[in-house]
């Protein structure tokens, strides 16, 4: 258990506190420079010298809020299939600038976050087999919700999943073969 910088001995410097303990975060998971200051000031690291280190560790790179912002979207969409608007409120809890969330979040076209959303749709279609209609569609509709999805692309999906027909494959009915032209 480390003790609160004006605890520890004089001969201790606070600037190389406040290095170990950036490092110490670092090496466990990438950090937002915000969620870096919240720790430092909860070790009672002096603001002044925790902008200072936290500054130098922005500067060699170590501290990069738009690659954390880019990588955390790209994570979070591909695996957990969460919407824009859930990824950009996840990066704005972790104290990550407007405009950075902004940027992070374009990358997800409608055309991806429509295969996203059809993902989780049968995930869940596929948990409703015994259930009416309507409890099938609202089932859906609330994880998608869950996931971000706004209720025009939840009611979309929710829709198109709950039309398909038992005897074709989902894949062969969500992505049909492009009709070809006969003359």
């Amino acid at each position: 258990m480390t003790l609160p910088v004006e605890t520890q001995s004089p001969e201790t410097d606070p600037k190389s506190v406040a290095r170990a303990i950036v490092l110490r975060k670092l090496t466990h998971a990438p950090r937002t420079r915000s969620e870096l200051f919240k720790d430092l000031k909860k070790k009672n690291v002096p603001e002044e010298i925790a902008i200072e280190v936290l500054d130098r560790f922005t500067e060699i790179g170590l501290i990069n809020d738009e690659l954390f912002a880019s990588m955390w979207t790209g994570s979070r969409h591909t695996y957990k299939g969460l919407a824009p608007r859930a990824i950009a409120y996840e990066l704005q809890q972790k104290g990550i600038d407007r405009s950075l969330i902004d940027e992070a979040v374009s990358v997800i076209t409608a055309e991806q976050e429509l295969i996203a959303a059809r993902k989780i749709a049968i995930r869940k279609l596929k948990s409703c087999v015994d259930q009416s209609p309507e409890a099938t569609l609202r089932k859906i509709v609330s994880a998608l919700a869950r996931k971000g999805y706004g209720a025009n692309i939840a009611f979309q999906v929710a829709k198109e999943v709950t039309r398909l027909d038992p005897e074709l494959s989902i894949e062969e009915q969500l992505n049909p073969e492009p009709l070809t032209d006969l003359n």
